[in-house]
């Protein structure tokens, strides 16, 4: 399986098991993240269902305009699998949802260092890893390269900081 494609599956279980109890029982999530007993109140749960259809919501949106979930019935080809930059939606779905899991890693590591919560911290971990993996796809997955045919090699390669040897005693032998 492909690197994104597991990243955008993982964004969508993530951001699910985030909204499920504040669907099934926002009060619960009401009473645990205040310190005084209390009666919740309509506007607590109605705010905590939203909340959770959003991530709901959210979560799910990456799995079609990224292609990891077909939207047409018929299959598809060698050459639409292969490139999947043909989808316009895929670099600025993976763009947000990095800058989603990169506040949220940010702002449970804050909430930890004020209120010494272990939740914050697992939350912050899980949050900064899915926004390095999506920061890795950012940066690697989306493009296939200049793969040579015969070396099987990136052509693109500069050889910077260290030089190609046999690269440059071909060129030699080229040139005479």
């Amino acid at each position: 399986m492909d690197v994104f494609y597991a990243y955008t599956y993982g964004t969508a279980g993530w951001m699910t098991l985030q909204a499920l109890p504040l669907l099934i029982s926002p009060s619960s999530v009401v009473l645990s993240l205040t310190s005084e007993a209390r009666q919740v109140t309509d506007v607590e749960t109605y705010l905590g269902r939203s909340l959770g259809l959003a991530l709901l919501i959210i979560g799910f949106l990456p799995l079609p305009l990224t292609n990891s979930i077909p939207l047409t019935s018929s299959p598809s080809t060698s050459s639409e699998t292969a490139n999947e930059n043909s989808n316009p939606y895929v670099q600025p779905t993976l763009f947000f949802t990095l800058l989603h899991h990169s506040l949220v890693a940010f702002y449970t590591y804050t909430r930890y260092n004020t209120t010494s919560l272990n939740g914050f911290i697992f939350h912050s971990v899980i949050s900064g890893a899915f926004a390095a993996v999506g920061l890795w796809c950012v940066l690697f997955s989306q493009d296939g390269g200049h793969i040579g045919k015969r070396s099987g090699q990136d052509k693109r390669m500069s050889g910077f900081p260290f030089g190609g040897k046999s690269a440059e005693k071909r060129k030699k032998k080229a040139m005479e």
